[in-house]
């Protein structure tokens, strides 16, 4: 576990003259080695094998930087163009593949979704005869569905080997609700693979030609793929997990649930892809609308942990000083990644890694102090426009009532 305050702060404070207390004193590049030895201090004691994190600053990449070995045995060192895994980082993409094709006319977000799905599928509904799914249900994860279908293997070595269209289209026949749709979030995977399969339908080719078309060649994010290991092989970090040890990883194949957390990416490209997102708001933004792109990142449902809402893709919480984050973390066998920004602040961080353990702690540290380092001092001075001192107060805030 992450070894919280005392540690990060006695890392930096071993530095002679960099402590945080120091950085007025200091320029942005004797604060940035600061983090970096920071970062790769704990990385090492950790035992992730690399990390490879950006920092986004007013719409454009500020900072790429690879510690560590993208694999260990060899000796490679990771680099801002090593591939990883992404996992549900993918899960972002696809919904804003899916407002971009709706900004295009091929869809509605509260269209049914079952009228863009095979007929051998059928979708579980209320027996009281609550309202058909939707995209946007799909989308926020307020469809009712569980995280995986049923008849997905409950195991960690690649549950989804041979997961197919047929098995996953039999899997979504047999599964039930667990809640009424609409009503509450339950995070769900397979919610998303069927926002994949669903574009096809809207968009008339493949999910993964249409997300090369509609997004990822327009905004220059060429690595990032669903076949990494056909086209780049040699770029692909090594996979590990502990079990019995630090192992290496097979490699995952989401199969029908592509869309869900099948791609393949970049710190490089991310930090394109979160960059486009923060310029929210701003005029002539393509290739997704600026308006929505604000409403990918309006909360649409509050969690009943009190502690966060879901977006369309992404979710939002807030964190102190640094304001509303909005978020999103992906882990998939032998990688974790996390992606989050503060729209007041104009400040993003990804981080990646070869590892499955989450570096969602890394994301949240990182992002406090990218804030720290970018941020004008009057804007971070603001209190945080989400303070609540209680469920009810935080309902308020984040519905706006």
């Amino acid at each position: 576990m992450f070894r919280r305050w005392s540690l990060w702060m006695l890392c930096l404070l071993l530095v002679p003259g960099l402590a945080w207390s120091d950085t007025d004193r200091l320029d942005l590049d004797e604060r940035l080695r600061a983090l970096e030895q920071a970062l790769e201090i704990e990385r090492a004691a950790e035992g992730y094998p690399s990390l490879s994190i950006g920092i986004v600053h007013r719409g454009a990449p500020v900072y790429l930087k690879s510690l560590g070995y993208a694999d260990q045995e060899a000796g490679i060192p990771a680099s801002p163009d090593t591939l990883y895994r992404i996992g549900s980082l993918t899960k972002v993409i696809t919904a804003s593949l899916m407002v971009s094709l709706r900004d295009g006319g091929y869809l509605s977000l509260d269209d049914p979704v079952s009228d863009y799905l095979p007929g051998i599928i059928h979708l579980p509904s209320d027996p009281r005869g609550a309202r058909q799914i939707t995209f946007r249900h799909l989308a926020t994860h307020t469809s009712g569905l569980p995280r995986n279908p049923d008849n997905l293997p409950r195991h960690d070595n690649n549950p989804f080997e041979g997961y197919d269209r047929a098995r996953f289209y039999a899997g979504v026949n047999q599964t039930l609700l667990i809640s009424p749709t609409g009503r509450w979030y339950n995070y769900s995977n397979a919610g998303y693979g069927l926002i994949g399969i669903a574009l096809e339908q809207a968009g008339g080719a493949s999910y993964e030609t249409l997300l090369r078309r509609h997004l990822l060649e327009p905004l220059g994010m060429h690595d990032t793929l669903m076949n990494a290991l056909e086209v780049h092989p040699q770029r692909v970090a090594v996979g590990y997990s502990l079990r019995d040890g630090q192992v290496r990883e097979r490699e995952w194949d989401m199969g029908a649930m592509e869309a869900a957390g099948g791609l393949y990416s970049t710190v490089e490209d991310l930090a394109r892809f979160l960059a486009l997102h923060m310029r929210a708001g701003s005029h002539g933004i393509l290739p997704v609308a600026s308006g929505s792109l604000t409403e990918m990142q309006m909360p649409q449902r509050v969690l009943d942990t009190w502690d966060q809402a879901v977006g369309i893709g992404w979710h939002v919480r807030p964190m102190g000083p640094v304001g509303d984050v909005v978020w999103h973390t992906g882990a998939l066998g032998g990688y974790s990644s996390y992606m989050g920004f503060s729209p007041r602040h104009e400040v993003g961080v990804i981080v990646l890694t070869n590892r499955f353990r989450s570096v969602e702690h890394y994301g949240n540290w990182l992002l406090r102090r990218a804030v720290e380092l970018y941020a004008e001092p009057a804007r971070a001075a603001r209190p945080p426009a989400l303070s609540p001192a209680s469920p009810a107060e935080y309902r308020l805030a984040i519905s706006g009532g």
